[in-house]
């Protein structure tokens, strides 16, 4: 119990709902609601007053009370606004930090697709706390209210006014459960159109280059008129739900008005007492009419903050656990195993692996085997089914990312750059010692090739920089090999370059080694690397593995294993 509620607790802190807020609105919402009722109370009053007296200057305060109504309606509701607006902002400042590290964690766990969806949601969220829909909540109070106080009046108006607000809130769940499906599933149609062509439109050259624009244009077509086809299905839908439910409102207030009429006409009722019942009846009413009209919008917002949720508690930030005492320098691998629950056999199985600081290995093995799966392991950008990676002591995977990324260099297959100038890149942000980016350069044999680029060091590398493949390989591996990481995961990285690149590539390999790094090399051409590595490991299908030479001795193993415990 305590749990949920300090669950509940941290999302409203995130919302920017502390209690100083929420209390805030609590008390704004009561005032209003208060006020109501007491202009209402007052009208009914000064109606029969009136028309007893025929005094017009009775009529005279009752248009200034009308003003002033309005006046403080007028400033609660630019209160409430204000405040809904502060908490939007508090949400977009708090929750996109978080995100963005979910969003991440999920493209590297699943596709990038997957991360951006989380970064959508997060907009989402923000327009659904500053919509009408919340804000209409905020009524369904003063609505409660507003029906206590009619029943107050007289039984009669409190049961024609309950029983016209119990079928609007009727037709709210008619509309959720007939035109609820078909919006969620227009909207992921839609979703799912849109995310395809731009994951297709990533590699826009070969698209256009094999000629696939007409078919893939065709297929988001057919994909995106589908999507249009269940939208407009539920928005008719929704028309005609709304067109009842201002039906029923209209019903309604014909009931209060007829039933008011009846008890003038006995002789048991007032002017003053129908336009009373008849004014708070809108009232009540109004929350409960916005709720149907906005309801696309609510069911929009919280399946937006569902999944939000969802990607913060699957994506959340691991605990760090502190390196284990006297554990051996290098990197142990020890019964590292994953099993995709997708997957009848697993990608990895029972691997151990001790590498000491200097040394290299060379991972081999067809498409499929595993070789990616293993680095992301290795580099902890996924857990591991089984077992654990130990750099120097320290779990890849329960780490302090910012720590243990310093201390690692990855060049993958993709190499993607920020939009930023090379200077920026290869120094892992802003602000890098000049020296240590000059020597990460050096090392990479890339010095020269950027002494030749327009600007130098200040050269743009994004995407629409005009890099040529090989050069934003050389730029990666100058990051990769930034402040003398102890670990260097190179994925491939022969592919692309030429043969003085490729020797400029190996001379890094071995400095880094040289320099005690620990270093993987990911290829499919073990012969121009053999005179640098000392192991050899070949992955085979169904988490399967061969040591071709040199493999990891027992006695490092169970070194390790004493070591840690």
């Amino acid at each position: 119990m305590s749990a949920t509620l300090s669950h509940r607790r941290g999302w409203l802190r995130a919302m920017g709902l502390g209690p100083m807020s929420v209390l805030t609105i609590l008390l704004l919402g009561l005032g209003g609601v208060l006020g109501l009722f007491d202009l209402v109370l007052s009208i009914a009053h000064i109606t029969d007053g009136v028309l007893e007296t025929k005094n017009g200057n009775t009529v005279l305060a009752l248009m200034m009370v009308f003003a002033l109504a309005t006046l403080l309606s007028a400033y609660y509701r630019h209160r409430r606004e204000a405040l809904m607006q502060a908490m939007a902002e508090r949400l977009g400042l708090t929750l996109p930090a978080e995100a963005l590290q979910a969003a991440i964690r999920r493209a590297a766990r699943r596709d990038m697709v997957a991360g951006l969806g989380v970064l959508q949601d997060i907009a989402a969220a923000q327009r659904f706390v500053t919509g009408e829909a919340v804000a209409g909540l905020l009524d369904l109070a003063g609505a409660a209210a507003a029906l206590g106080l009619v029943f107050y009046l007289h039984e009669g108006f409190g049961w024609i006014l309950l029983a016209g607000m119990a079928a609007t809130g009727l037709l709210g769940l008619v509309l959720r459960r007939v035109a609820g499906p078909a919006a969620a599933e227009a909207e992921a149609g839609l979703s799912g159109a849109a995310h395809e062509l731009a994951g297709q439109l990533v590699h826009a050259d070969l698209v256009r280059g094999l000629g696939q624009m007409p078919a893939l244009l065709a297929r988001w077509q057919r994909r995106h008129e589908a999507a249009l086809g269940l939208a407009d299905l539920a928005e008719a839908q929704g028309d005609a739900l709304r067109e009842a439910q201002a039906l029923i409102a209209a019903l309604t207030m014909m009931g209060l008005v007829g039933f008011g009429i009846l008890r003038i006409v006995e002789g048991r009722g007032t002017i003053g007492l129908v336009l009373g019942a008849v004014l708070l009846g809108l009232f009540a009413m109004r929350p409960l009419a916005g709720l149907v009209l906005h309801f696309e919008a609510w069911q929009a917002g919280m399946r937006a903050w569902g999944r939000l949720r969802q990607a913060l508690a699957e994506e959340a930030a691991v605990v760090a656990r502190p390196p284990a005492a006297g554990a051996p320098a290098g990197l142990v691998v020890e019964d590292l195993g994953f099993h995709p629950a997708e997957r009848e056999r697993p990608v990895l199985a029972g691997l151990d692996i001790a590498l000491a600081p200097g040394e290299v290995l060379l991972v081999e093995g067809g498409n499929g085997a595993g070789k990616t799966t293993l680095l992301r392991l290795v580099l902890g950008l996924m857990p591991p089914g089984q077992g654990r990676v130990m750099l120097d002591g320290q779990d890849t995977w329960f780490c302090d990312r910012g720590l243990l990324g310093a201390r690692i260099g990855y060049l993958p297959q993709d190499v993607q750059l920020l939009e930023a100038d090379i200077f920026t890149n290869i120094g892992r942000g802003p602000g890098a010692p000049a020296e240590l980016v000059v020597a990460a350069t050096r090392a990479a044999g890339a010095h020269e090739m950027i002494g030749r680029q327009p600007m130098g060091y200040q050269t743009p590398a994004g995407t629409s920089a005009g890099l040529s493949a090989g050069q934003r390989r050389l730029v990666g591996l100058a990051r990769a090999l930034y402040g003398m990481p102890r670990l260097l995961v190179l994925d491939e990285p022969e592919i692309g370059l030429d043969g003085a690149a490729r020797r400029a590539m190996r001379a890094a390999v071995g400095q880094a080694s040289a320099a005690g790094a620990v270093v993987i090399v990911v290829t499919h051409e073990p012969a121009t690397w053999a005179d640098l590595a000392g192991h050899r490991l070949r992955l085979e299908a169904a988490g399967g593995f061969e040591w071709l030479a040199g493999g990891p001795g027992e006695s490092d193993m169970e070194r390790h294993r004493a070591a840690a415990g």
